[in-house]
């Protein structure tokens, strides 16, 4: 039934435009005069060239635009669609079509009295479903997907999500606003707060409509990095390339970025030297994962570049399968789809998210419940500690695409490191 009342309106709309433009066989049929370039006269009612007057026409006074109707006359306060059939354009009171500005609309496109705020653009086209702000660059208005201006109160925007536009049209954005007894926060898009948002002292929780659930105190995090191998346990080389150096350069780029954020606290793994001299890499690894629940870590980001020999490229991020202790799994896969994710939009390949179970002559391949455990050591030995743990890789550095795009300069290192911070902090709600 609304699809056949949204066809019966759209064939009305055709009609309209055709009963104003004329029969037309495409979308450039309506001319356009320009005074200057055409010549003729212009008496402010009629435009007359080599003695006739025109109709049915678009025509510039070197000033203004106006839209000469089948009677030679200007269209006036209007709403009309362009003859492309797909844009909607306005008229005002003197026959001026308008660009770039907002302006009060009387008369809907059938005529009817509104009393709509509408904007057009510099071509003259109605916004539809756009935030945009007026001249100062101070407010924000939402064009809903009607081209009205959303005024008076709580409104839904196509997303989903909730505003709130004041009666003269700017949105409510940056704060916590009460309405009908619900403390609502807007973001600076004005779209309404879902989920969990901290002021960096408390979290405010709200549901996906927007009401506030209530707040608890905001703890300090704790985020523990390391930078895979070291300068004992080493890791792959190529092109004259180290991975324990360049993973602790990504690490320390990415401790940086985090501690920008508020209520966190990282730690390194290791600097340039090997934290536990003497052990082998599962023993140093139980040493650092140790250390990481000594200072009340959160989670344990593994830091690596990973090597292949048959051409690969891209990152990957390994997580815990979710076999055992379930919520700790399900945190890593968080994790890790979020510093995916800020990796690729860094422009690094995507190879996804991951799990890998134990093969069947691991000494260690179950856990306690006797389901299959991780294969990789982070992992495992991360998920039997109590701790969501994570590997990050970066990229290939057997790949020549990737040493020479991601891993011979200090940029693109910040960028992974910043890229991994961004992933952490989403998950864990930190703000600046």
């Amino acid at each position: 039934m609304i699809r056949n009342v949204r066809n019966l309106i759209l064939f009305a709309c055709a009609f309209f435009c055709i009963m104003i433009f004329g029969m037309q066989d495409n979308a450039y049929a309506v001319e356009h005069y320009d005074l200057t370039r055409n010549g003729g006269s212009w008496t402010g009612y009629y435009y007359f060239l080599d003695g006739k007057v025109m109709k049915n026409c678009f025509f510039t006074d070197g000033t203004n635009t106006y839209y000469l109707m089948h009677n030679g006359m200007p269209m006036k306060d209007r709403l009309t669609y362009h003859p492309d059939g797909q844009h909607v354009i306005y008229f005002d009171k003197n026959g001026h079509e308008l660009f770039n500005e907002f302006t009060h609309v009387t008369t809907n496109i059938s005529g009817q009295r509104v009393d709509d705020y509408c904007y057009f653009d510099v071509h003259g086209y109605m916004y539809v479903d756009k935030l945009t702000y007026d001249r100062s660059g101070t407010n924000l208005y939402y064009i809903n997907p009607y081209g009205r201006m959303e005024r008076y109160g709580l409104f839904t925007f196509s997303d989903g999500a909730r505003g709130f536009a004041k009666n003269t049209g700017d949105l409510v954005r940056d704060t916590f606003y009460t309405v009908n007894g619900n403390m609502y926060y807007f973001h600076g898009t004005g779209h309404c707060a879902q989920g969990l948002i901290t002021d960096g002292c408390w979290y405010y929780n709200y549901d996906i409509n927007g009401k506030y659930l209530g707040k608890f105190v905001k703890q300090n995090t704790v985020i523990f990095l390391d930078p895979g191998h070291d300068s004992t346990h080493t890791g792959a080389s190529a092109g004259g390339l180290r991975e324990e150096i360049l993973n602790l350069k990504i690490a320390t780029y990415c401790k940086a970025e985090l501690e920008k954020y508020n209520g966190v606290t990282v730690y390194l793994a290791r600097n340039e030297a090997c934290p536990y001299p003497g052990t082998t890499a599962i023993e140093d690894i139980q040493c650092r994962i140790n250390a990481a629940n000594s200072v009340g870590a959160k989670a344990y980001i593994s830091l690596h570049i990973n090597s292949g020999g048959g051409g690969e490229n891209g990152a990957e991020v390994y997580y815990q399968n979710s076999s055992w202790k379930p919520g700790i799994a399900t945190t890593s896969q968080i994790l890790a789809n979020n510093i995916q994710n800020n990796l690729v939009s860094a422009g690094i390949g995507n190879r996804g998210i991951k799990i890998r179970n134990s093969t069947p002559d691991a000494a260690d391949r179950y856990y306690p419940d006797g389901s299959l455990s991780d294969y990789y050591a982070v992992n495992h030995r991360g998920k039997t500690a109590g701790l969501p743990a994570i590997i990050v890789e970066h990229c290939f550095i057997s790949s020549a695409y990737d040493r020479n795009n991601f891993l011979s300069n200090e940029n693109s290192l910040m960028r992974m490191g910043v890229a991994d911070a961004r992933g952490i902090a989403e998950t864990f709600g930190l703000s600046r």
